[in-house]
């Protein structure tokens, strides 16, 4: 079992609690390994000694990172605070000791195993929405105040099946000459084809482009961005935010009609799609012709971005690195 060293402990008092954990970043259905120790300097009654995984949604959250950040942990900007209306949405616990005990001066180790439930909402940090996780141990003795100390859980979302695959096939038409003049728009016209609407975060999104110049306009870019909404259910109000979280440029340079294949890795912090019963988060792919001088062409379509990578990097290296 390995310590997870670079995490930040809560207060261990005179009891003199600690946690190690076999891993702190798992899927949502998964057990949670670990042990709680705790060095007496003398023989101590312990009341109680429990170990809880516990989930909380925060609405109006101060955004600290990019949205849409899911892969990854995102570290805390002060200890266990952060700013927003706070709702519990999952505890699961174990009790290392129910009745009162009373504990030998020198170190005890509680092992335990939480498992947690399949339906735990994954870790997310976005716009207006922090879903995180911790895990607290706490102990209360016959004489003084509880004492515990915490570490930092990241959870994904289970591995579950997607849609069936559709193809995607964009189209920005060209309308007619009069009314481009009124709008100004280029007289281009832009198809995208894509195998599905269903893409793996841990694969590029892969698809091929052709694009109609009859009047041998000078192209500039091929624009491709994947924008994101986030909608948010409370009490007050609901909430919708929009929000681009990727972009990728294919240089055209030409005065003629041209065609080409597009490879684009997404960033790896991008979450997948999440639909919660308070919490959503919807992806769609819009795709541009940009012409100096004139408006380009656009055309949009929804996608469903599932992810199936394997486990991420321990959550502590993340936010040693993040610090």
């Amino acid at each position: 079992m390995a310590k997870v060293g670079a995490m930040r402990s809560g207060s261990s008092g005179s009891l003199g609690l600690d946690m190690d954990l076999a891993g702190n970043a798992l899927f949502a259905g998964d057990v949670l390994h670990g042990m709680v120790t705790m060095q007496l300097d003398q023989p101590r009654l312990v009341k109680r000694l429990v170990v809880e995984a516990i989930g909380r949604e925060l609405t109006k959250a101060s955004a600290r990172f990019q949205p849409g950040a899911y892969r990854y942990p995102v570290p805390r900007p002060a200890g266990r605070t952060r700013s927003g209306s706070a709702r519990e949405i999952s505890r699961v616990g174990e009790t290392l000791i129910g009745s009162p005990t009373t504990l030998e001066a020198g170190q005890h180790a509680f092992r335990f195993r939480l498992p947690l439930p399949v339906d735990t909402v994954p870790s997310y940090h976005g716009i207006n929405v922090v879903t995180e996780h911790e895990l607290i141990a706490w102990a209360e003795p016959e004489r003084g105040p509880r004492q515990q100390v915490w570490r930092p859980l990241h959870v994904w979302s289970p591995d579950v099946e997607p849609e069936p695959d559709e193809p995607v096939e964009l189209w920005a038409p060209t309308p007619t000459t009069r009314r481009l003049a009124r709008a100004g728009r280029a007289p281009v016209r832009l198809c995208l084809r894509l195998p599905s609407h269903v893409v793996d975060l841990g694969r590029p999104v892969r698809g091929t482009w052709h694009i109609e110049n009859p009047q041998g306009l000078p192209l500039k870019h091929l624009v491709l961005e994947l924008v994101g909404t986030e909608t948010s259910r409370h009490l007050a109000a609901t909430d919708v935010h929009h929000f681009l979280a990727a972009r990728h440029l294919v240089r055209l340079e030409s005065h003629k009609d041209c065609s080409g294949e597009v490879e684009w890795a997404l960033p790896p912090a991008v979450a997948p799609t999440l639909r919660g019963p308070r919490c959503e988060l919807e992806w769609r792919l819009d795709v541009a012709v940009t012409v100096p001088w004139l408006l380009g062409v656009t055309a949009s379509a929804p996608l469903l971005l599932i992810d199936r990578l394997h486990r991420p990097p321990d959550a502590s290296e993340v936010e040693k690195v993040g610090e």
